[in-house]
Order: C-alpha cells, then sequence, then structure tokens
C-alpha cells in the first residue's frame, strides 16, 4: 500500500534548492577549516612571500572564472565607481591582512589562537555595527559581547601577555565584514578586484626579494609544495564561492550558526591533531567564549522571530 500524495504531482527526484544551500555552506566551511593542513606543509617559507602567492594567484584564476560565469561587466562598473572602489581598497587592506596573520599563525603552531580568532570575529562586529552603524543591538548580544571581552581581559591576565593573533584576526575579519556590508560587489567579483588592489605590491615584493636573492619560494621546495603555491587562488576563491552559495538559500542566522564550524574544527584540529597544548587560561577563555556564542546565537535567533501581538495594543 503506498501513501497518497493529496496535490497529484509528481515528486521530482533530487535535492531541494535549501538542501543544495546546506551542503554547499558546509563544504566552504570545511573548506575553510581545512586551510591549516594546506598551509602546514608551507612552513618554513616566509608567510608574506606565501601571501603574494595567495594574491596573484587569485586574481589570475578568478580572471578565468568571472568572465565564464558572466560577471566581467560587474567588475569594470565598479572600478568605475569610486566610491566602491574606495570601499573596496580598504577591505583589501584588511583581508590582506587577515590572511598574513593567518598564514603566520599555521606555519606557526598557532592554529589555537587562530580558532579564537575567528570565534570572537562575529562577536566583534556586534560592537562594531553597534558603534559605528548605531544598529541596535538585544541584551543577549550585549552581555556576549561583554563575555568575550572579559575572557579575553582574563586570558591577558593570567598568561602575562596579549593574545594578538586571535584579536588581530577577530577584528581584521568583523572590520573586512563591516565595510563590504557598504558595497553592493558580488563576493567572487569583489574578491578580484581586492586580489587586483592588492597585486602591484605582491608583485614588487617579490621582485625586491628576488633582487636580493631572498626567495624562499625558489630555495629548497620539497613536493607537495610547488603545487601548494599554485593552488593558492583556487584554494581562495573556491570556499567563497560554496559558502556565498550557500547563503543564499538559507536564513542569516543559520548561516551565521553554521560558520561556528570553523573555529570549532580549528580547536580540534589544533589540540588534537596538531598537538598544540591547551593550557588552564585557554580552557577557561574558551569555555566563556563558547558561553558568549551562545547568546549570541540566542540573541539572533530571538530577533528573527515574530513578535505576538498585544491584545492591549490590539
Amino acid at each position: 500500500m503506498t501513501a497518497s500524495n493529496p496535490n497529484n504531482t509528481p515528486r521530482q527526484p533530487g535535492l531541494s534548492a535549501l538542501q543544495i544551500g546546506l551542503l554547499a555552506a558546509l563544504a566552504g566551511n570545511i573548506m575553510w577549516s581545512l586551510f591549516p593542513f594546506y598551509f602546514r606543509p608551507l612552513t618554513g617559507i616566509n608567510p608574506l612571500e606565501i601571501l603574494d602567492h595567495r594574491v596573484w594567484g587569485s586574481v589570475v584564476f578568478l580572471a578565468f572564472w568571472l568572465p565564464f560565469n558572466k560577471r566581467w561587466a560587474t567588475v569594470t562598473a565598479t572600478l568605475r565607481d569610486f566610491k566602491t572602489a574606495r570601499y573596496l581598497l580598504l577591505s583589501a587592506a584588511l583581508i590582506g591582512g587577515n590572511w598574513l596573520v593567518y598564514i603566520w599563525a599555521v606555519t606557526h603552531d598557532n592554529v589555537l589562537q587562530a580558532s579564537l580568532g575567528y570565534y570572537l570575529s562575529p562577536l566583534v562586529a556586534v560592537a562594531l555595527s553597534w558603534a559605528i552603524l548605531k544598529e541596535k543591538q538585544n541584551r543577549f548580544q550585549f552581555v556576549a559581547f561583554i563575555l568575550a571581552s572579559l575572557a579575553v581581559g582574563a586570558k591577558i591576565i593570567m598568561t602575562g601577555s596579549l593574545p594578538w593573533v586571535a584579536l588581530a584576526l577577530g577584528f581584521s575579519f568583523a572590520s573586512y565584514g563591516l565595510v563590504r556590508k557598504r558595497t553592493d560587489v558580488g563576493p567572487m567579483s569583489g574578491l578580484f578586484i581586492e586580489a587586483l588592489f592588492l597585486l602591484p605590491l605582491a608583485l614588487g615584493h617579490l621582485a625586491w626579494l628576488a633582487s636580493q636573492n631572498a626567495l624562499t619560494v625558489q630555495v629548497g621546495l620539497v613536493w607537495p609544495q610547488p603545487l601548494l603555491i599554485l593552488g593558492l587562488g583556487v584554494v581562495t576563491a573556491m570556499p567563497l564561492y560554496f559558502f556565498n552559495t550557500g547563503a543564499k538559500a538559507l536564513p542569516l542566522s543559520f548561516v551565521s550558526m553554521l560558520f561556528y564550524t570553523v573555529p570549532t574544527l580549528l580547536f580540534f584540529f589544533a589540540t588534537q591533531i596538531f598537538g598544540e597544548p591547551a593550557t588552564r587560561a585557554d580552557v577557561l577563555v574558551f569555555a566563556v567564549i563558547w558561553l558568549a556564542v551562545g547568546l549570541y546565537l540566542y540573541g539572533q535567533f530571538q530577533s528573527k522571530r515574530p513578535r505576538k501581538p498585544n491584545p492591549r495594543a490590539a
């Protein structure tokens, strides 16, 4: 006996748009989470030099990608718009700094701090949107930011040192998101323009290193380092493409929640695979940050819920 179909419409095989969006967003997040395994074999190469290759690799890859996806007109129109180009110049500086710190963290056994930085990033974004954009935040998000601030303060007191990697990653990524929010440019087109703005600096730095015989990429490379260098542009762009595909199909609050798979997996890789020690201070800080993240997500969920009508007002 088969179940009846009340609408008498045939069921279409395959995945729904929502399911495809979920898989795409997860794929993007997992790719970002696996970056330490990609960059770790490049240990010993100057992180700034790796950044240079990441920049020109992104330009080359996206120069083929954008015309194929009929996005070239968007790039040219954006470059003619001085206001938008100015914002993208600022976002290029922020994402370039973020990439450099992340590469340094992975190649210098600081994946745990990188994880903390990406836990902090959405909480910093809440504070920046409140301070700069004057966006209203609910009490849960406000308390979440206070808890995160206390956690970082406690780590500074307990260890006697500033967790600069976590703070640099958290603030640069949050600031990048804030700046990109002011531009109406697609993520792939925007990434190409940002990399294009960074390209003269990257090529100039490589040329200067070559003149000083200081190019670490050319000296003593072992397999698979040459392949990893050549693939930097692809691994930079593809997670963003998948994540953006998922973001278009899923609610923003759900996408924000999914993003926390990235620092969670980074925390797991750092402590369980790369053998980075988690001190008592680290455990305390992460416990408070996780509580803050929970409050932040709960606050987001509450802000999206429809409010019940007030019978007295009616």
